[in-house]
């Protein structure tokens, strides 16, 4: 019982902090977007840090879901996570 109220009050406090991380990453990541539709050729070098702040925002989430017990969601998001990671790094390469 108290290891259950222990995972509570450590989401209780990280929760909200990753919510917040995650408004900023979507931010960027919109802003990222809108740089890139000003000039495609010129901001080219943007569309892997599209996918890399793409990441960040699943891992946070599959951190939170394993804080909250959630297996499953847990398991599609660090699938997701891998999946943008990959991405990431073949874009990073590319545009070299």
């Amino acid at each position: 019982m108290s290891i259950t109220y222990g995972k509570r009050i450590s989401l209780r406090r990280i929760g909200p902090v990753i919510d917040k991380v995650n408004i900023i990453l979507s931010a960027a990541i919109i802003l990222s977007a809108v740089v890139i539709v000003l000039d495609l050729e010129k901001y080219l070098f943007m569309f892997p840090v599209i996918f890399t702040l793409a990441a960040l925002m699943n891992g946070l989430m599959a951190f939170k879901c394993y804080k909250m017990a959630e297996r499953i969601r847990m398991l599609f998001l660090l699938i997701a996570f891998a999946l943008l990671v990959a991405l990431s790094v073949v874009g990073f390469i590319v545009t070299l």
